[in-house]
């Protein structure tokens, strides 16, 4: 029993107070190809989605702002005037 004792303890304390593990940079080019090409075509989709997206709500903020500008231009000019009075009035105001 006792040896057993004995074990079991210079066991748990090789297990328990070996060296800490170093740990080493991560390098794209360590992977395999088997993971570095789909990892790679995943960071160019991304890439694509984000500059799509990006560009398609530039245009529609920007097309959005035109027909805005065109219908306080078109539209009821005294409403246009008050609108622009409210909205100078609201932000030169103190709070």
């Amino acid at each position: 029993m006792r040896e057993s004792i004995e074990r079991s303890r210079e066991t748990f304390e090789s297990q328990t107070f070996t060296q800490p593990k170093t740990f080493t940079r991560f390098s794209f080019s360590s992977l395999s190809i088997k993971y570095r090409l789909p990892l790679l075509i995943g960071i160019l989709l991304l890439g694509l989605i984000l500059v799509f997206t990006w560009a398609s709500y530039r245009s529609m903020r920007n097309t959005a702002l035109e027909v805005g500008h065109a219908d306080l231009d078109v539209g009821q000019p005294e409403d246009a005037h008050q609108v622009c009075t409210l909205l100078n009035r609201w932000f030169t105001s103190p709070s």
